[in-house]
């Protein structure tokens, strides 16, 4: 589950539901310092975000499975983030904020939209473009499917792992230094 953090621009979410312009709920996985504020949002009257606080890896795949879409929001670049590679992996389509690698994969793949960081108008935006378009979400939920089928194929973590284990053999029959303790004691009877 998610950092909830102020740089993963979670104000932004608050921002459309305190203004009404959520089209779907919104349900938020995570703990951190952004948690109180996103449960007082919740806890408003009319309010469609969720929060439910951290869950381990099997649940949020769950989550992600039944999900319209994946929000990034951050506010700063990010690499590439393991939980858009997850999406991918069950063909589930991202909103990112425009932002770094995310956003140039989601739009480079159609595999999903992007909005203005911190824009909760552009973000509300976006959802109602995934409520009011289901034949474009199904697009993107193949597109999504698809690049991770191209990049990520089993046979290719298949050899990456080994190349890791054999890296991790052949550190192991390096020889090694002294022991520092062993060091420190031939230096003091020196």
């Amino acid at each position: 589950a998610g950092r909830l953090t102020q740089e993963k621009g979670l104000q932004t979410i608050i921002d459309a539901d305190a203004a009404g312009l959520l089209p779907m709920d919104v349900v938020v996985l995570g703990d951190g310092p952004m948690r109180r504020a996103l449960e007082h949002e919740a806890a408003r009257p009319g309010s469609r975000l969720k929060v439910k606080g951290f869950v381990g890896p099997d649940e949020m795949l769950a989550w992600m499975k039944q999900a319209n879409a994946l929000l990034m929001t951050s506010l700063w670049y990010e690499g590439d983030p393991m939980v858009v590679i997850e999406a991918f992996s069950v063909g589930l389509p991202v909103i990112a904020a425009d932002v770094g690698n995310t956003a140039a994969t989601v739009l480079a793949e159609g595999a999903g939209l992007t909005f203005a960081p911190g824009d909760h108008t552009e973000l509300a935006a976006a959802l109602q473009s995934f409520a009011d378009h289901p034949e474009a979400v199904d697009r993107m939920r193949a597109c999504a499917r698809n690049h991770y089928l191209s990049t990520h194929p089993p046979e290719k973590n298949y050899e990456r792992l080994m190349e890791i284990y054999a890296h991790a053999l052949r550190a192991t029959e390096q020889p090694h230094p002294e022991p520092l303790e062993d060091q420190l004691v031939a230096n003091r009877s020196a």
